[in-house]
């Protein structure tokens, strides 16, 4: 039997990661809906099996950042993109409230995440998004010490 054993990863991280990208991100918090049926399912009898991503349609509805702070209305259809390295895959639970990071593609938006972190925040609080705020409007982006 293997472990997974990932580097703490959290908002700073994905902060840091999406701030300092060449790819476009979008920042939006708001509730995040799909089918949690799609969410791939890990048969340990057959670990193999299980593909390396999964692509979810999703929808995103609440608010994009922009000048003023999460204040622009924003609603999009998305893919999610549930990694799975090897037995270990992200999730996500549909009808949450989270702070994201959408990455900009040819035909829409992406939502990445992984066993390890990615771009979705549950229940965000007021000082996280005020720390993407900070980042995006004033350059004060945290640079995450790696333990």
């Amino acid at each position: 039997m293997h472990a997974l054993s990932c580097v703490p990863y959290g908002l700073e991280n994905a902060i840091y990661e999406v701030a300092t990208s060449e790819d476009g991100y979008v920042a939006a918090v708001g509730t995040l809906t799909f089918n949690e049926r799609k969410l791939p399912k890990v048969d340990m009898s057959r670990q193999d099996d299980t593909p390396p991503i999964t692509l979810i349609p999703a929808r995103l509805k609440g608010t994009a950042l922009n000048k003023k702070g999460f204040t622009q209305p924003f609603s999009t259809r998305l893919d999610l993109a549930i990694k799975c390295y090897g037995p270990w895959c992200s999730s996500a639970q549909s009808g949450t409230e989270a702070l994201v990071f959408l990455q900009k593609t040819d035909t829409g938006y992406t939502l990445n995440t992984n066993p390890c972190g990615g771009h979705i925040f549950a229940n965000p609080s007021k000082a996280d998004l005020k720390q993407v705020e900070q980042c995006y409007l004033q350059g004060n982006c945290p640079k995450p010490e790696l333990r």
